[in-house]
């Protein structure tokens, strides 16, 4: 990462003129020691003031003892021809300021703002999907993890607001409504037909009576049996029936009227915890 470095009092003048397109500088003899001593991609700011108080603030890049290597016109400041002793020094400055408190390792960094859009800090950008930025506008923040965990870095999902469906819906129960009902007869009447084709009985054969037996003059079947036995009578079937007859009786539909009360409108329902607005800012450095 870019490390800003500073120093006390390194403060020299330049031992040779540079044109504006210039970009190393050459102090005087023995003035390199009071820079800083720079590793890979640190930096440290420099002024370099001409006899007249005009100024032009560069960033070192690195230095070989008297001989530091710069980049020219910084922070708004344009590339000046420089000659014999103007003065060079390290100044904080504004970027050198933000770049110390805030360093480059932090680049990529989102936190929340709590101030207005347009009031962001210097080095810092809405995450709007501009400036290289996610656009998280409007969404929750979940904390991801490795790879194939349950959230990686960059998924997304989750919505505003959510309509149930039948299976997400806790078990309930409808009420029912029922008018109660009832069925009409309808009772044409009806007959049953008789048949009765007559029937007749015989007696059996004549048995003489020991003893006596009927007074002479009682006949069965036209004879006159005298003193002969008892006579029964033959049983006979009467051969009636009943023709059968449909009744007619029928019974009339009627609907129930039951009816299943509904709940529940289908509508959707609030999807988010409760919230407080703020921004998501990302960090760019000096921009």
């Amino acid at each position: 990462m870019t490390m800003m470095k500073l120093a006390n009092n390194a403060v020299s003048k330049l031992a040779a003129a540079v044109d504006a397109t210039g970009t190393t500088l050459t102090l005087m003899p023995g003035d390199g020691v009071k820079f800083p001593t720079l590793g890979a991609k640190d930096v440290f700011p420099l002024y370099a003031i001409k006899s007249d108080g005009s100024y032009e603030i560069m960033k070192a890049t690195a230095r070989n003892v008297d001989v530091i290597t710069v980049v020219r016109a910084q922070e708004g400041t344009a590339a000046l021809t420089l000659a014999p002793n103007d003065r060079i020094e390290v100044r904080m400055t504004n970027a050198a300021f933000v770049d110390r408190i805030i360093p480059d390792s932090m680049l990529g960094i989102i936190a929340m703002w709590g101030g207005a859009v347009t009031d962001i800090p210097r080095g810092w950008v809405l995450c709007d999907g501009t400036n290289g930025t996610i656009d998280l506008r409007g969404l929750f923040v979940v904390g991801a993890g490795a790879a194939g965990s349950k959230y990686a870095v960059g998924a997304k999902g989750g919505v505003d607001t959510v309509a149930l469906t039948t299976a997400q819906m806790p078990a309930h129960n409808h009420g029912i409504n029922d008018p109660g009902h009832a069925h009409g007869v309808y009772d044409p009447g009806h007959n049953h037909y008789v048949n009765d084709p007559g029937h007749a009985h015989s007696s059996p054969t004549q048995v003489p009576l020991s003893g006596g037996g009927w007074p002479r003059g009682f006949t069965a079947g036209g004879a006159d049996i005298g003193s002969y036995g008892t006579v029964g009578i033959n049983g006979s079937g009467t051969g009636i029936w009943l023709n059968p007859s449909a009744t007619g009786i029928q019974i009339y539909g009627s609907g129930t009227g039951i009816s299943t009360q509904s709940n529940g409108s289908g509508q959707a329902h609030e999807n988010r915890p409760p919230y407080y607005a703020l921004a998501y800012i990302q960090y760019k450095g000096t921009l």
